[in-house]
């Protein structure tokens, strides 16, 4: 973490419309007024306080609660860059990792879904409590994508992310 929230409250004003975390004291290159932080390379927003890294949306949550998060601060729809305070919640390790997007290397282009053995049909599966369940062979990607969003509605809930094109 940067530090206190007291230092934080007094260097950066948080907008929880748009997510826009704005300088309020200038200091080297910065001046009141302009946005702070600066895209990582993994797609989050990072900002350096006092000579200290960390991600804007956890910032943005201790300008809002006036503490720290005691959990992960999940983006509710995966965009690591949308910090705007109705897209952020706190949720545990294995909530936020239910609730990521499909795999890079994912060949059906839906979350849950890959082709079966002989190319001809597609399989939909789901990862639960560590273990891979098999959801059944289907003709189309669509029909295994939605039998993954039923297994993830029932046992993810609000943090189930759909993964979809």
């Amino acid at each position: 973490m940067i530090g206190e929230l007291s230092l934080l409250k007094e260097t950066l004003r948080y907008d929880p419309l748009t997510g826009e975390l704005t300088w309020l004291v200038g200091g080297g290159r910065r001046s009141v007024g302009q946005s702070a932080g600066y895209k990582r390379g993994d797609g989050y927003i990072g900002i350096c306080v006092n000579r200290r890294q960390t991600k804007a949306h956890i910032v943005a949550w201790a300008l809002t609660h006036g503490a720290w998060p005691t959990e992960v601060i999940d983006h509710k729809n995966g965009d690591k860059s949308d910090n705007r305070l109705a897209n952020l919640r706190e949720a545990t390790k294995s909530q936020n990792a239910m609730n990521s997007a499909r795999h890079s290397r994912n060949r059906s282009g839906f979350k849950g879904v890959s082709p079966s053995r002989n190319g001809k049909r597609w399989m939909g599966f789901i990862r639960v409590c560590g273990k891979n369940h098999n959801l059944g062979t289907f003709d189309t990607p669509e029909q295994a994508h939605a039998a993954y969003l039923t297994a993830a509605t029932a046992n993810f809930g609000e943090f189930k992310h759909g993964g979809d094109k």
